[in-house]
């Protein structure tokens, strides 16, 4: 698969020499196919947005080029895939349900296989649109970046299979956590449903969040030059692999939030009623010893 090869050379250059570290990037041929995916996209996009006409987007098999430029797409299309929940919405929806062969992708199982950091290539592209655009992704490269390193992690369960069935055959949804509740529980939208300003967000980690986000409802257009794009940070960190540690309240956020306030009172309710049930199994053990002791006395005066 040639954009294998070309990733595994690009891997190879940022890894090695660096007295033709410029020249040798460019040689991988890595960022002329984010060039190439981003301005299929945006021909999608005009086809759907200016000329009013359907589209059907299929590669040879339908689950690798189909994805990336179909994900893309609506991204620029659509704002609320703009947003935390959207995308992890898209990427649930025409990636994983859609039957991305991620097992085989990223080798998790296999020592052989046609592996291709297709996924991969698609968060590139996502990077160099919240690059041009800074304002109108609520999330910001630490998710992409998080998002990134998990796949091959295998820290959680939702990207390591290549369709639906073998996950449930796996049993994955009970052996293994899924990342989107990791996010959501750093991240929760009170009204996820609006992108309007009056919309209200209690952050419970500012990890992911763009403080900078202004929703917006225009379509994209972005600027697809090769002079335009930047090469991901994301493959020049000395450990790329964000750890993923329980979500902590944030001291900027008030305890008095309507999150919280529900919270708490669940964590009460919760108490109350295992104190309660706690004080029943206590009352059931007493009145057992009782009886036992009851006929332990009979039998010893039988």
């Amino acid at each position: 698969m040639a954009m294998g090869t070309s990733s595994k050379d690009f891997y190879d250059r940022i890894i090695g020499g660096e007295d033709h570290w410029i020249s040798e990037m460019a040689g991988c041929s890595w960022l002329n196919y984010v060039r190439s995916i981003l301005a299929t996209s945006i021909a999608i996009v005009s086809m759907i947005h200016l000329e009013q006409k359907s589209v059907l987007v299929h590669c040879s098999d339908g689950w690798d080029r189909t994805s990336q430029l179909c994900s893309i797409a609506q991204i620029l299309l659509d704002p609320y895939f703009r947003t935390i929940k959207g995308l992890c919405v898209l990427i649930e929806k025409d990636w994983i349900s859609f039957g991305h062969k991620f097992r085989e992708r990223f080798g998790h199982f296999d020592e052989d296989g046609e592996r291709s950091p297709v996924f991969l290539q698609f968060l590139d592209c996502l990077y160099q649109l919240v690059r041009q655009f800074p304002t109108i992704f609520e999330y910001n490269v630490n998710l992409l970046n998080f998002i990134g390193y998990h796949v091959t992690s295998c820290r959680f369960g939702t990207f390591l299979a290549n369709n639906e069935r073998e996950r449930i055959s796996m049993k994955l949804h009970c052996k293994t956590p899924s990342i989107w509740s990791y996010i959501f529980e750093c991240v929760q939208r009170e009204q996820s449903h609006s992108l309007s300003s009056s919309s209200t967000c209690c952050y419970l980690s500012e990890q992911f969040v763009n403080h900078q986000y202004k929703p917006c409802l225009d379509v994209l257009f972005p600027d697809h030059r090769a002079i335009q794009l930047s090469l991901w940070p994301f493959y020049l960190r000395a450990d790329p692999f964000p750890s993923a540690t329980v979500p902590t309240s944030d001291s900027t956020v008030s305890p008095h939030t309507p999150y919280f306030q529900s919270l708490e009172s669940m964590l009460i309710d919760n108490q109350t009623f295992y104190q309660s049930q706690q004080s029943q199994l206590n009352r059931h053990l007493y009145r057992a010893q009782q009886q036992l002791d009851q006929l332990k006395k009979g039998k010893i005066k039988t």
